[in-house]
């Protein structure tokens, strides 16, 4: 599968249409392991070639998080964006390199949250869970 049939599938499953622009967003943000600004995508893609607007950039991250398939970050006041897994998960986000990795579930939280409906009559309807500390690499870079 090419990487433009496989963004064109992943956009499909989420209910997005495959346009020739959100394929072009899609395939670059694949490639990435750490989260991008919408400004820096934008460039990148031009630098490539790409025929896209910053406002079709901005359209297309905001569908892509609309539908859950990727996040939205908030680094230092800008927000930055990456595709992500369609299985709950938290983010696990590294401070020295920016690296996301996606976390598992934590069952733990789970029952917090069922807690709180109970003790204090609140329902949670949804969650964001973010942990920031320093992967592995960067630790044995030190």
């Amino acid at each position: 599968m090419t990487p433009s049939s496989a963004a064109g599938a992943l956009l499909k499953n989420v209910g997005l249409s495959p346009t020739r622009q959100r394929r072009i967003v899609v395939e670059r943000l694949f490639e990435l392991e750490q989260p991008v600004s919408a400004q820096a995508l934008y460039e990148e893609l031009q630098a490539n070639g790409a025929q896209l607007g910053l406002t079709t950039v901005y359209r297309t991250l905001s569908s892509l998080v609309a539908s859950g398939l990727a996040h939205v970050f908030e680094d230092q006041g800008e927000s930055t964006y990456r595709l992500c897994g369609p299985n709950h998960h938290h983010h696990l986000i590294c401070q020295a390199c920016g690296t996301v990795i996606e976390g598992p579930p934590a069952p733990e939280f789970s029952l917090w949250l069922r807690r709180l409906e109970i003790e204090h009559d609140f329902r949670a309807e949804r969650h964001h869970l973010e942990v920031y500390g320093t992967c592995g690499a960067c630790r044995l870079a030190e």
